[in-house]
């Protein structure tokens, strides 16, 4: 009859679908089996493809990806910090031979053999003081993080005999040693920044200048451009006088400097509260490394008063602000400390 012909042909249909679905299954069991063995094999490989949106279809088992990159092992700090830059887009690995040929004739003239370290060191000419105010007599120091080793600005305060305050910032002079349009111009365009790693740097310029020529380590002249101005112990911009009183007291301009002291963050507030420089004759170190003490005739009680007549300003400064309606967000910096090997965290 046509009702039991349709349902042999249902039963055959059903049959022929179950012996599908079990080949289907054994199939499935198969490529499981290779995955899993794959994924055993791969299962701390770490790759990185490109794709292009849209281009994964229907068809396709898995998206058709270009330039498959292998980046490294999983549980590896140098692997996964390589992964870390590439994934960020900052994995510009090392400076081109064009950069590095513009750096060396950009600071050969000023190179020479410190016979101390025995280190190449960096000073500036004759010739490049021309056109500069002349800061190397002044107390300027720096302060930075423990870790920091480009030294980019610096600080000098001067007490004034009619009460006020000269307050100068140097920042280091990178547009001497940069030719616009060079090879390192157009390198430093592209990086844009340097990048702070927990265990390292990704540089925005090449070491002679970064850590040599435009860092404003101790003891060593170096080149700047300076903002100095002055103020009121209050906190208030001081006029220039025979203006009537309608332009701030503020020049910039490029100098020359010569930094007495490089202090760390820990180091300025242990003067600030205190703790060290209080007039005692040996200062503890614990407080004040001695590393960090001031060199070229500068005295540890000159720049101790200089920290906290600057703290004394500022917080003057500081209530200006937010009398005027300033908004304080304060946020937890985290910052990770390594022993010696750069990999181990410090407990």
């Amino acid at each position: 009859t046509k009702d039991d012909e349709g349902n042999n042909k249902n039963n055959n249909n059903n049959n022929n679908e179950e012996e599908e679905e079990r080949s289907n299954a054994d199939a499935d069991g198969e490529d499981n089996n290779n995955n899993d063995n794959s994924n055993a094999s791969n299962a701390k490989i770490l790759y990185r493809a490109e794709y292009a949106h849209g281009s994964w279809h229907a068809t396709n088992k898995w998206p058709p990806c270009a330039n498959v990159r292998r980046l490294c092992g999983t549980c590896n700090v140098e692997g996964e910090t390589k992964a870390l830059l590439v994934e960020n887009g900052v994995d510009h690995g090392d400076f081109p031979p064009g950069v590095l040929r513009d750096v060396e004739e950009s600071v050969e003239s000023g190179r020479f053999l410190d016979g101390a370290s025995g280190d190449m060191g960096w000073r500036p000419t004759e010739d490049m003081y021309v056109g500069r105010r002349d800061y190397r007599a002044q107390r300027v120091f720096t302060i930075d993080p423990t870790t920091a080793r480009d030294l980019d600005d610096a600080l000098h305060i001067t007490p004034l005999e009619d009460g006020r305050v000269e307050i100068g910032v140097h920042i280091a002079d990178v547009s001497h040693f940069i030719p616009p349009s060079s090879a390192v111009d157009k390198e430093a365009l592209k990086r844009a920044t340097t990048v702070y790693l927990v265990n390292g740097i990704v540089p925005m310029l090449p070491r002679p200048l970064c850590e040599i020529a435009c860092s404003l380590n101790e003891n060593v002249e170096r080149l700047a451009f300076s903002c100095v101005w002055r103020m009121n112990m209050d906190g208030t911009l001081s006029k220039k006088k025979g203006c009537g009183g309608k332009k701030d007291d503020i020049w910039y301009g490029r100098t020359v400097i010569k930094s007495c002291a490089r202090l760390d963050y820990a180091t300025a507030q242990n003067i600030i509260d205190k703790k060290v420089a209080n007039g005692e004759k040996r200062v503890d170190e614990a407080f004040w490394p001695k590393s960090r003490q001031p060199t070229g005739g500068h005295t540890i009680d000159e720049v101790a008063g200089d920290v906290r007549l600057m703290h004394k300003v500022a917080m003057a400064r500081r209530k200006l602000r937010f009398d005027n309606g300033a908004l304080a967000l304060n946020g937890v910096k985290l910052a990770f400390q390594l022993e010696e090997d750069g990999e181990t965290p410090k407990l």
